[in-house]
């Protein structure tokens, strides 16, 4: 089998499940309300614009390599692929770059989330993300070559970036460092020092258990105060940071999975940019072609497997989404797993009984505290009667 023939079926098969697994990334967030968070308005803004490259980029990707570079769709077109491209691509990045913060505050600012991040807010960035691209994007517009040829009673015309001038070479180069590689950069350092926070939070987290199990060997009072501590704020800290960590992780793979996809396109488009093709003997041009041509065709791959790997990601990582996919998509009741069983059944009971036993040690004291102010009030009265 040619593997220009597998390249397409290998193609339009991971479109498809693109395109149904962000479908069901949008009917999850939007129907289950305990999904509703700020960075999951995100994750939606993320699966809108991988259905948008799957509905609007792929077409006319796989059209251009079935015309072998020729141009059947119009000036229009022409002019909106790149522009299109651009305007999706820097969504993309300026998104995770926006859960990126608001990560970097629920780690390092926890008291200030629950006021600055709100769905307003989320909706004023989402807006403001859009209407940046499309404004650092529309110089693609002016930057796209369409071009008929005629010869022998037919046309033929091609679309393709303006590589005449400097600006189109120096603007392309701009758009691709900012949007794509400078972000992977800042992106790794930010998320290694979150991991490495989380990681200290967690150590934390222990050693305050490790000294909270050595006060209980101490006097009454301490033992009292420790299990009211340990029963009303130890778990649901606990948990906060799990859920925290999870999340973290979750973004994390979502952003390298972007890069991963992009970063070799865009420099495969810079190349192309920069690259000027000298003819030479027939056969090493046929080898170049088709060395360059395998390269495409392995980075437009990439490209479009990005589409289908975020709802794998929440899938696997997310807890919340697995649960709310078979409520809200299969229609099955949520079942509880084991580590919910213990946190909702289990550790319950296990604090009520510390509950009890502190309550019962109180009142014991209280009533031979009582006990013995009665006895002194008697012997005084003896005493002196």
């Amino acid at each position: 089998m040619d593997y220009t023939v597998l390249f397409f079926i290998s193609i339009l098969t991971v479109a498809l499940i693109g395109l149904i697994g962000n479908i069901v990334v949008i009917i999850v967030y939007t129907f289950d309300k305990s999904l509703r968070s700020f960075t999951n308005y995100f994750f939606v803004n993320l699966s809108i614009v991988d259905i948008l490259i799957v509905l609007v980029c792929l077409p006319v990707g796989l059209l251009d390599l079935l015309m072998e570079g020729a141009w059947i769709l119009g000036e229009i077109a022409c002019k909106l692929e790149f522009f299109i491209e651009a305007v999706l691509i820097s969504v993309s990045s300026l998104t995770l770059i926006s859960i990126s913060i608001e990560r970097f505050y629920a780690i390092f600012q926890p008291i200030h989330m629950n006021t600055l991040m709100s769905k307003k807010l989320s909706i004023i960035v989402l807006v403001m993300l859009w209407i940046i691209s499309i404004i650092f994007s529309s110089p693609f517009i002016f930057n796209t070559v369409y071009r008929t040829d005629v010869a022998q009673n037919s046309s033929v015309s091609y679309c393709y970036n303006d590589r005449s001038y400097l600006f189109p070479k120096i603007y392309s180069s701009i758009f691709i460092s900012v949007f794509v590689f400078i972000p992977s950069i800042i992106l790794s350092i930010v998320y290694i020092s979150l991991i490495h926070k989380i990681k200290s939070l967690n150590r934390c987290h222990l050693l305050a258990r490790q000294l909270n199990v050595q006060k209980k060997k101490r006097q009454y009072s301490s033992i009292i105060q420790l299990n009211f501590f340990s029963v009303s704020k130890r778990p649901v800290s606990y948990d906060s940071l799990v859920v925290k960590r999870k999340q973290t992780i979750t973004i994390c793979l979502v952003s390298l999975a972007f890069f991963f996809c992009q970063i070799p396109i865009k420099i495969f488009q810079l190349f192309n940019v920069f690259y000027k093709f000298e003819k030479n003997d027939l056969e090493s041009d046929i080898l170049r072609f088709k060395v360059l041509n395998t390269i495409f065709l392995i980075t437009k791959f990439l490209y479009f497997l990005h589409g289908m790997s975020n709802p794998i990601i929440y899938n696997l990582m997310s807890t919340k989404f697995n649960r709310s996919f078979r409520n809200v998509v299969l229609c099955k009741p949520i079942s509880l797993t084991n580590r919910d069983y213990y946190l909702r059944h289990v550790s319950f009971s296990i604090q009520s009984k510390m509950v009890f036993s502190r309550n019962r040690l109180f009142s014991e004291s209280l009533k031979s505290t009582n006990t013995r102010n009665l006895n002194h009030k008697m012997s005084l009265q003896e005493s002196y009667g």
